[in-house]
Parts: C-alpha cells; structure tokens; sequence
C-alpha cells in the first residue's frame, strides 16, 4: 500500500496567511475609505441640487406670472388678430370610412 504524505513548511503558510490577512486589511481600509469620499462628494452634490431646484422654482414662478399676463389686448398689440371666420375640421371615424362589403 502506497502513501503519500504531505509535510508543509510551516513558515511558508505563515508567510501566506500573512501575505492574505495583510491584502484583506488592506482592501478593507480601501472600501471603507472609498464609502467616506463617495458620502462627502454625495452631500456636495445635495447642495447643488438644492440651488438647481431653487432656480428652477423661480422660472416656474417667472413662466406663471407671464402666462398670466397673456390677453386679448397683449395679442393686439403683437400684430395678432381676430378672424373673420371660424371653420373646424372635422373627420369620419374608421369604421364608418370602411366598406367591407366592398371587399370580396
């Protein structure tokens, strides 16, 4: 009957276990740093989307009010005019325009 027997070096799997604790350590301090800056650069990005938010509140506000001064006069004054006549286009439904008795 034949054996094999594996004999490790100690030093060598301490080495390794080392050399893996030391990368894992490390890259831990790496992502724990990477989560502060992305919260730091999040919190500067609220304040510009605050200020956004507020201009774009004051153009709404801005729009309001000059839709709100639109009037028959304003028109008039623009070189718009009244029309003489009024037509409205009108159309037939689809299943009214279709003849299917046409179709054999």
């Amino acid at each position: 009957m034949n054996s094999k027997v594996l004999h490790f070096n100690n030093i060598k799997v301490f080495w390794i276990l080392a050399i893996l604790c030391i990368g894992l350590f490390s890259m831990y301090f790496f992502f724990i740093n990477q989560i502060s800056q992305n919260a730091a650069h999040g919190e500067a990005g609220l304040g510009t989307l605050s200020n956004l938010e507020y201009k774009v509140s004051e153009l709404e506000f801005s729009y309001i009010s000059l839709k709100n001064n639109i009037d028959l006069s304003l028109a008039h004054s623009l070189g718009f005019i009244d029309t003489s006549k009024t037509s409205y286009v009108s159309r037939t439904a689809l299943g009214q325009a279709t003849n299917f008795a046409s179709v054999q």
